[in-house]
C-alpha cells in the first residue's frame, strides 16, 4: 500500500485488508499479520469484555486523542490507494496480543546472546544490563511488547524504530545505526551478517523469521528480521540486528514479547478499508 495525493481503488474486491500500524495488537489473515493502529481500551489491548453469549468484545482501533479533528484535513493531505491488485483473503481473522511483564530471566537470555555482562537491574520502567561508558548496554521495556535496544559501545545510537528497517531515522534525527569505530573496513557479506545475527534472533524467538541483510550504512550491515505470527508473515513487527565490519553485533532493536492468539473477528474488503482510512484522515 502506498500514500499519494489521489485515491484509486482497486477494481477487484478482495476480502481482506488492514491498513495501519501501531504497537499493541496484530491482526492475522489474508497472507500476513499486521500491527493494528492506535488500539485502545482494556489497557491498550483494543477490546473490552466478552458478551454474555461469548461473542468476542468490540475491537477498538481508534484513539480519540490521536484522531484528526472533524473537518480538518489529514496531515500533509495524504490519501492512500492500492498499488495493483490485492490478494483474496478470509472472511475473518484472529487478533494477536502482547500482554504481561518481561521477566529478568528473559532479559538475561538476550543479554547472553548479545555478550553483555552483568545481571538485569531495574531502572524505572526498563531493565538494564551493562552500563553506559563501560561497555555494551542492553535496555528492555518491562511491559509487553518488551521493546529492546542494544549498542556495543558508546558511539552511535541504538534508536532503531520498531516496525521499520533499522536504518530509519529516529525521533531525534539520528540514523539508528551504531557505527563500527576505527575499523577502516567495509561491511561483511550478507551470509556472515545473518550468521552473526542468528543467536540474537534465537534469543528473541525469531529463529524462522524472514531475513533481509541487503541494507548497509558505512561499515555496518543490518539484518532486518520479519517473524511469522500464526504461521503468517508480519508487517510492522521487525527486529533489526546491526553487524560491524569485524562480524560482531554492534547494535539492534526489536520486541521481546511474543504475540499470543486471541479472538477472531470479521474483516472488511480492501477497498472499504482504504476508504475508511482516507475518511478518518480527512476528519469525515
Amino acid at each position: 500500500m502506498s500514500s499519494e495525493e489521489t485515491h484509486e481503488g482497486p477494481r477487484r474486491r478482495p476480502r481482506f485488508a488492514v491498513a495501519s500500524v501501531a504497537a499493541a495488537v496484530l491482526l492475522a489473515g489474508g497472507g500476513g499479520a499486521y500491527v493494528a493502529a492506535n488500539a485502545s481500551g482494556d489497557g491498550g489491548s483494543g477490546a473490552g469484555s466478552p458478551t454474555a453469549d461469548g461473542t468476542p468484545p468490540p475491537l477498538t482501533l481508534d484513539d480519540p486523542e490521536r484522531s484528526v479533528a472533524p473537518g480538518e484535513p489529514a496531515p500533509g493531505g495524504v490519501r492512500y490507494r492500492a498499488g495493483g491488485e490485492l490478494p483474496d483473503g478470509p472472511d475473518s481473522a484472529a487478533v494477536y496480543r502482547v500482554r504481561g511483564a518481561v521477566s529478568a530471566s528473559q532479559v538475561a537470555v538476550l543479554a547472553r546472546a548479545l555478550d553483555v555482562s552483568g545481571t538485569p537491574r531495574t531502572e524505572g520502567t526498563e531493565w538494564k544490563v551493562g552500563r553506559a561508558g563501560e561497555g555494551p548496554v542492553l535496555t528492555v521495556g518491562k511491559e509487553a511488547p518488551g521493546t529492546w535496544s542494544f549498542r556495543a559501545h558508546s558511539g552511535g545510537t541504538d534508536n532503531c524504530l520498531k516496525g521499520r528497517s533499522c536504518g530509519a531515522s529516529g525521533a531525534d534525527g539520528s540514523s539508528g545505526i551504531a557505527t563500527a569505530e576505527g575499523s577502516g573496513a567495509g561491511p561483511v557479506d550478507e551470509r556472515a551478517a545473518k550468521k552473526a545475527a542468528a543467536p540474537v534472533l534465537e534469543a528473541v524467538g525469531q529463529r524462522g523469521a524472514a531475513l533481509d541483510a541487503s541494507q548497509t550504512l558505512g561499515a555496518v550491515r543490518v539484518v532486518n528480521a520479519d517473524p511469522k505470527v500464526g504461521a503468517l508473515p508480519t508487517y510492522g513487527w521487525s527486529t533489526g540486528v546491526q553487524v560491524g565490519s569485524d562480524g560482531q553485533v554492534v547494535g539492534g532493536s526489536g520486541q521481546l514479547t511474543k504475540p499470543v492468539k486471541g479472538d477472531t473477528y470479521p474483516v472488511v474488503g480492501a477497498e472499504k478499508a482504504i476508504g475508511l482510512l482516507n475518511k478518518a484522515g480527512s476528519g469525515g
